[in-house]
């Protein structure tokens, strides 16, 4: 069976909201528990492609990015191990339109033990499709990092690898990614996926997702402002 390169999401009647509200609500959550001290802190750098100079890179939480030279970076929950997205350049991987390969590494904070978990590869599905990686996330007990890879020409696709194996696996069609460090849904993902009405038109919702891809529920049953997205996903790392 062949495999479409348009998403196969499910088709659903919620109102629409728009994926730069998502990664600004997003990025509000992160300030907010970067202020307050707390281990989780998500990658708003690599969400907003913002580069600054390596030297500016330190880490303040579990998950902090350093897009310079084409690396993404996120510090695991102990603050030991550092996941990096490298770039390859002149290597790429034949897609609609090609894309990098990029390659998933995983060392120790100082640099030491360097290893190479994922490396960009080529498949006739999207969903196995690796490339272009970004938006490195660790789970919460430090043993398997998420990513997200392009896929569909609708929606990017969100990647899990063992750190200690280096078995990577599909998880789910993603525009964006949270994993969830703490209360009831710890190690769950709060994914951006792009579905569909059932009277036609298309929307970017944010999903809360078990760690093998299905989808439980929307994490708002309306369209939201930033606060409010943002309330949510505290709110739901607060759950006991």
């Amino acid at each position: 069976m062949t495999t479409s390169r348009s998403a196969a999401e499910p088709a659903s009647s919620t109102p629409a909201i728009a994926l730069p509200r998502l990664v600004v609500a997003l990025a509000a959550l992160s300030a907010a528990a970067c202020s307050r001290g707390d281990a989780a802190v998500l990658d708003t750098a690599s969400l907003t492609q913002y580069a600054k100079p390596a030297a500016a890179w330190k880490r303040e939480g579990p998950v902090k990015a350093d897009t310079t030279g084409g690396r993404t970076r996120a510090v695991s929950p102990d603050g030991e191990w550092i996941a990096e997205v490298r770039a390859t350049p002149g290597v790429m991987v034949d897609m609609p339109s090609q894309s990098e390969a990029t390659e998933l590494w995983v060392m120790r904070k100082d640099g030491s033990q360097p290893r190479k978990l994922v490396r960009g590869t080529a498949d006739d599905a999207p969903e196995r499709t690796l490339a272009g990686f970004h938006s490195p996330r660790f789970s919460p007990d430090g043993g398997t990092i998420y990513f997200l890879s392009e896929a569909w020409v609708t929606s990017a696709a969100v990647h899990a690898v063992d750190v200690a194996s280096g078995s990577e696996r599909f998880v789910a069609p993603g525009n964006s990614l949270h994993v969830v460090q703490r209360g009831k849904y710890a190690g769950h993902l709060v994914v951006s996926q792009h579905r569909y009405w059932q009277g036609g038109g298309s929307y970017d919702w944010p999903w809360l997702v078990t760690p093998e891809g299905k989808a439980l529920r929307p994490l708002l049953h309306e369209e939201p402002g930033e606060a409010e997205l943002g309330a949510a996903l505290a709110a739901l790392e607060a759950e006991k």
